[in-house]
């Protein structure tokens, strides 16, 4: 006997608690990628077995910051919290939960749609300049630190040649200097010995 459509929903539906309930799952990485694409199925009629295999192949490539991961993790996440929240005996502050529950999911709506802002920005490079205008503009800072860096070695270049002029002429002064002390003492021990 085959099962309708329905019948075969709820059959899964049902099975897919079980395993939530059973296992204690708290969060999307404790269930394996089929247990996440069987969820999805669940929730979204149209994904056919076909279409399911080959996105399975590409979830694992994912890398944990990548959207489509996040978006996937973001909607089994909600199907475990109203596991939850159904499974759960009716008390006073359910009422709160599921509140917390849609304020849960506007703030992840909300985080996409930003997400969603900033790529197009990135797409159509708003507040960003251009590679090559960025090429252009290290090349100029290049010749400007090179333009520099010439400047301070011909700096350097006249300091070492000035210093070695002062020190000659110090030198040079310094013999005039000595030239006189010793005629001066000279002449003064000549006169002293007449």
């Amino acid at each position: 006997m085959e099962l309708d459509w329905s019948d075969e929903l709820d059959f899964k539906c049902s099975k897919m608690i079980n395993t939530i309930g059973r296992k204690k799952v708290q969060s999307p990485d404790e269930l394996t990628i089929t247990d996440k694409w069987d969820i999805l199925m669940l929730l979204v009629p149209e994904l056919t077995k076909e279409k399911v295999k080959t996105q399975k192949k590409n979830y694992a490539r994912l890398g944990s910051n990548s959207m489509l991961y996040l978006c996937i993790n973001t909607i089994v996440r909600m199907f475990i919290d109203i596991v939850y929240l159904e499974s759960r005996p009716e008390m006073p502050n359910d009422r709160i939960g599921l509140r917390s529950f849609k304020h849960l999911i506007r703030n992840k709506i909300d985080e996409i749609e930003e997400l969603q802002d900033e790529l197009e920005k990135v797409k159509e490079g708003k507040g960003m300049i251009a590679i090559e205008e960025h090429n252009s503009e290290m090349d100029s800072l290049r010749k400007q630190i090179k333009i520099q860096g010439e400047t301070i070695e011909d700096l350097e270049f006249k300091l070492k040649e000035q210093r070695k002029f002062f020190e000659d002429k110090m030198k040079k002064q310094d013999e005039i200097h000595n030239s006189f002390k010793k005629n001066f003492t000279d002449k003064l021990n000549e006169e002293l010995a007449d």
